[in-house]
């Protein structure tokens, strides 16, 4: 994914920068899917997400033959396991709620929805990937896939530790969009660039949060 001095060698989650306020940066995410799996609401697994990560791994098949049907047949039938490229970031959120399974039809994030909350991690798949239909579909019945339509977002960028740091970045996330009149949900996310190995205070992470009813502002005429 990347190397012990925090560079990043794999795709990332594409986007066009739209505006900057100071820090933070105004994005267009392109259209994507992203793989997710339940993470135990504890500190711990909070903080390092050590059972929730290799099940993300096992689906795309690092290491080991991946846990999804492919969409090409074999004798039997069913797709055989497709082995798919790790791209950066992951990311952790919060949620509210019981996880949404898309049924199969044919980017470390974590996030919060409604009752009771959760927290889940996921990548982005591959830009080859558009739509859940084109994917693998997870042999894990605790790994789901979900599409993610174009939209714009707020970003910080931070360096160092994600955690603890992601709290008090989040606030002066949220802050400076109020600061500058920019609607958001507040469900802010965290996104990790870096593996453990990684040293500290090189890591490369995020605060993303989703905007509300932002209109691009039009580009200068040349």
């Amino acid at each position: 994914m990347t190397t012990i001095f925090g560079g990043v060698n794999v795709e990332q989650y594409k986007y066009d920068t739209i505006e900057k306020k100071e820090k933070i940066e105004i994005r267009k995410y392109h259209q994507a899917v992203q793989v997710c799996v339940k993470m135990n609401n504890n500190e711990e697994e909070r903080k390092n997400g050590s059972k929730a990560f290799p099940q993300l791994a096992k689906y795309i098949g690092v290491f080991q033959t991946p846990e999804n049907k492919g969409k090409v047949l074999t004798d039997d039938s069913e797709g055989a396991p497709t082995k798919i490229a790790m791209t950066a970031p992951v990311v952790i959120a919060e949620a509210q709620g019981p996880p949404t399974k898309i049924a199969m039809t044919a980017p470390v994030v974590i996030a919060e929805d409604s009752a009771e909350s959760y927290h889940y991690m996921s990548f982005i798949l591959p830009s080859q990937y558009q739509k859940i239909d084109e994917c693998p579909e997870p042999t894990n019945p605790n790994v789901w896939l979900e599409e993610l339509p174009p939209k714009f977002c707020g970003v910080l960028p931070f360096k160092g530790r994600a955690h603890p740091q992601e709290k008090e970045r989040s606030e002066e996330l949220l802050r400076g969009l109020d600061d500058a009149g920019i609607k958001h949900d507040g469900k802010w996310r965290v996104a990790q660039f870096n593996p453990p190995w990684c040293i500290p205070m090189l890591r490369y992470n995020e605060i993303i949060v989703d905007l509300v009813d932002y209109v691009e502002p039009p580009q200068p005429q040349e």
